[in-house]
C-alpha cells in the first residue's frame, strides 16, 4: 500500500469533503476546537488513541484506519482478508477477540496434523 498520509492534511480533507470546518469538526467528535486546530496545524502530528476513535466514530470511516494514519499501527498488509480481519477483530471485545485467536489456532493446528502447509 502506499505511504499513508499525514494526519493533518487527511483530518483537512475529510473535513473540506464534509463541508466543515473546525468547530463543526469538533463538535461531531465531542472534540474541543483546540484539539482540532492543533492537529490541522500539525502542532500535534500523532493524536491519541481517544482522540481517534472520536475521529473514526465523526468520521464514519474505519478506527482501524485512522489509527494507521495515526502511525499507531503498522501500515496494512496488502492482504485484503487480513485488513477485513483486522477491522472486525477492533470491534469485538477483549473476550471475543481471545476466542478467535483460539478458534485460528485450531484451525492452523487441524491443517497442520492433515499435513497441509499453512500458504495452500
Amino acid at each position: 500500500m502506499a505511504d499513508e498520509p499525514v494526519f493533518s492534511e487527511w483530518l483537512d480533507y475529510l473535513m473540506k469533503k464534509n463541508g466543515w470546518n473546525q468547530t463543526e469538526m469538533a463538535r461531531r467528535a465531542n472534540l474541543s476546537r483546540s484539539v482540532i486546530q492543533k492537529i490541522v496545524k500539525r502542532l500535534v502530528k500523532k493524536p491519541d488513541p481517544e482522540t481517534c476513535v472520536a475521529l473514526a466514530n465523526a468520521l464514519d470511516v474505519s478506527p482501524v484506519r485512522v489509527f494507521r494514519i495515526a502511525k499507531h499501527l503498522p501500515p496494512a498488509t496488502g492482504i485484503p482478508e487480513m485488513d477485513e480481519l483486522e477491522a472486525m477483530m477492533s470491534q469485538l471485545s477483549t473476550e471475543r477477540r481471545e476466542e478467535v485467536v483460539v478458534l485460528v489456532r485450531s484451525l492452523l493446528n487441524f491443517d497442520k496434523q492433515r499435513g497441509k502447509s499453512v500458504s495452500q
